[in-house]
């Protein structure tokens, strides 16, 4: 499924006069045994399962025949794998004549620490530690999970840092391959949209035109 955002975080008047804008699409990874078992999934590094490798190869085909100018992913193994899979499938399509040839990996396309319920079931972690957890829901916004490193303030910086610089370098379009909780942090800043309205499913694309001046 793909979701196009046009215009995300324009200025009203870019109607008038168009700013110079790089395309972007967004892509969450495909889903893991973790994911399937609803067991919190931050810098474990797990591998894609069966469906999940058959869900990058289905949007690979999908994607196959846009001409992106590069391909960012995040280096865990669930976002590589995923990068890798939509990469031979779009190289299969051109037959060897596509200008893509590697992925560019960058830690700031990571999903955030979990912390102490890093690997537990959402039923297991309200179990093990519900007030850190239930303060944790209540401010996401400024302070990590329980043992964990980031707030969603924090997770939101460094995705503006790293498409500040993608805004800046490219004039599009550009795949990105990232994780639920990353992407929904920068759709969250960009649509100024609460965190949990957003919906980012596994093998889901999200398009943005991402003006230049939002970078500068």
């Amino acid at each position: 499924m793909s979701r196009r955002i046009p215009g995300a975080g324009g200025h009203p008047d870019a109607a008038k006069e168009p700013a110079p804008a790089c395309r972007v699409m967004l892509v969450r990874h495909g889903v893991t045994d973790w994911n399937a078992e609803r067991r919190y999934l931050g810098r474990t590094d797990e591998p894609l399962n069966g469906q999940g490798r058959l869900e990058a190869s289905e949007l690979g085909r999908k994607l196959a025949l846009l001409r992106f100018q590069a391909i960012y992913s995040s280096p865990l193994q669930r976002t590589a794998e995923t990068a890798e899979l939509i990469l031979q499938e779009m190289q299969a399509a051109a037959k060897g004549l596509s200008p893509l040839h590697a992925i560019a990996y960058d830690a700031r396309l990571r999903e955030t620490d979990f912390g102490r319920i890093e690997g537990l079931t959402y039923e297991e972690a309200l179990r093990v530690c519900p007030e850190e957890l239930i303060a944790w829901y209540d401010r996401f916004e400024t302070i990590p999970p329980p043992g964990g490193t980031e707030s969603l303030k924090q997770i939101s910086e460094r995705m503006n840092l790293f498409m500040a610089d993608i805004g800046k370098r490219h004039n599009g379009p550009v795949l990105i391959v990232s994780h639920g909780g990353p992407i929904r942090a920068w759709l969250a800043r960009a649509l100024h949209k609460p965190f949990w309205d957003i919906a980012v499913g596994h093998g889901q694309t999200y398009e943005l035109e991402l003006a230049k001046q939002l970078f500068s």
